[in-house]
């Protein structure tokens, strides 16, 4: 998964890597579309409703999505990287934690409701239990970018690959609307 080596070079800067320059400019996109849908009226209901609607056609693929971005799944799942990339997988460890107890303080001061104690029941699917707080922001979207991010930089990864992992992060967050626990902010 690293770069050939001559397309890494000692001279590069850490933003010239080619998978930095996509998560780049793909947390440069996110975030403005974030703001989008947060300024029009409605959008955010609306886009929560077009992916709440995959749920039902695959009930089980959504909530084995959403179960992979749980913190303590996903490390377990990178343990391997310990043995083979003992500094990223420390890292991959110190970047979790820091992470999860940054989502873990901002959630209860801001308390946003989660869709179903917002909608009613019949205007959406839920897959698994019923979640009412603590909306904003989704630790499970902020584990999958954030192990997505580390694995960008510290494998030097490739356009294409850093595609592929961003994809999956994507597809991770997109899963819990798809079950019914998040709007898509």
């Amino acid at each position: 998964m690293n770069l050939p080596e001559h397309h890494v070079t000692s001279n590069m800067s850490f933003t010239q890597l080619p998978g930095v320059r996509l998560a780049c400019g793909f947390s440069m996109t996110a975030s403005l579309a974030l703001i989008l849908v947060e300024a029009l009226p409605g959008a955010r209901v609306a886009i929560f409703h077009a992916f709440n609607n995959l749920g039902p056609l695959a009930p089980g693929f959504w909530s084995g999505m959403t179960a992979m971005a749980d913190t303590y799944l996903a490390l377990g799942l990178l343990l391997p990287f310990m043995l083979w990339r003992p500094r990223l997988g420390a890292l991959l460890l110190l970047s979790a934690l820091i992470a999860t107890a940054i989502t873990h303080s901002i959630k209860p001061i801001l308390d946003v409701p989660r869709p179903p104690a917002v909608l009613a029941a019949d205007a959406m699917h839920l897959i698994g239990h019923r979640l009412d707080h603590g909306s904003f922001p989704s630790g499970h979207a902020v584990t999958a970018f954030t192990l997505a991010g580390l694995l960008i930089v510290g494998l030097r990864l490739s356009v294409g690959w850093s595609a592929l992992v961003l994809l999956a992060a994507a597809v991770l967050g997109v899963s819990r609307m798809a079950v019914g626990v998040h709007w898509p902010t």
